[in-house]
């Protein structure tokens, strides 16, 4: 279980870091730089309290399993956008918060 957290958090930093450096490289704006990191953690800090409610009443291998399945998504997503040369500031915003 630790190894699996361990790629996890790994997973999540290089996704951070990827979406910062590409909003970098399309915009200098500090402000979107910065919204960047703001979408990602801000989401994360108001669902804290509704997902341990529902870590607590439902399956919790079922719950890791649908959120890390959904992470993979939204990450695929942003990929499949950037490698079509379609990425612009919304949408690396967008899949961030997502």
């Amino acid at each position: 279980m630790w190894i699996a957290a361990i790629c996890s958090y790994v997973g999540n930093w290089l996704q951070d870091v990827g979406e910062s450096w590409t909003m970098l490289s399309l915009t200098t704006s500090p402000l979107l730089v910065a919204m960047v990191t703001t979408s990602f953690t801000v989401p994360a800090f108001v669902l804290m309290l509704p997902a341990g409610v529902l870590s607590d009443r439902l399956d919790r291998r079922r719950l890791l399993l649908w959120a890390q399945g959904s992470l993979v998504v939204v990450a695929a997503t942003l990929a499949i956008v950037t490698a079509m040369h379609r990425v612009s500031p919304a949408v690396i915003l967008a899949c961030s918060a997502c």
